[in-house]
């Protein structure tokens, strides 16, 4: 290669992010395009189902829930794909896109996933347990609980 040449330049992909990340991110965002799209009885059907009410746990029957203990364990789950608006989405998405990278990056897919998916849990069930009881039938949704268990320190080496 002579002077005047220059090397081949590598192309870099747009998003570097682990594809982990990106398939959240894709799940979190269709769900709230559907919410969006689908009118008020769609948006309302999704966080009745999908969002973690305390009442499941705590006074079953309460308020005509559908589904009791069985469908709130579940829901320990589900509550972090459904959001209050694209806002609350897109916030949560960039900072899980952030925050949840190096952590995917460090542990792999399925590590970062189970990782994911405990800190949803224990971040649903410390809200459970400090909701006030007049508060059982006011959902808890978003995925601040699972994005905020990657803001952890790293280990010193």
């Amino acid at each position: 290669m002579s002077q005047t040449e220059t090397p081949p330049v590598e192309k870099q992909p747009f998003l570097k992010a682990p594809v982990i990340i990106l398939v959240l991110i894709a799940l979190m965002l269709i769900m709230q395009a559907l919410m969006a799209t689908g009118g008020q009885t769609v948006r309302i059907s999704f966080i009745v189902e999908m969002g973690l009410f305390p009442a499941r746990f705590f006074a079953e029957g309460l308020g005509g829930l559908p589904g009791g203990l069985s469908q709130g364990i579940v829901t320990l789950f589900t509550y972090a794909f459904v959001h209050g608006g694209w806002a609350h989405c897109l916030i949560n998405m960039a900072f899980l896109l952030a925050f949840g990278s190096p952590v995917a990056k460090r542990l792999g897919p399925r590590r970062f996933f189970y990782l994911f998916a405990l800190c949803i849990i224990l971040a649903g069930l410390g809200q459970i347990l400090v909701t006030a009881s007049d508060a059982y039938l006011i959902p808890i949704i978003g995925a601040s609980g699972g994005v905020a268990g990657m803001f952890t320190p790293r280990p010193a080496a």
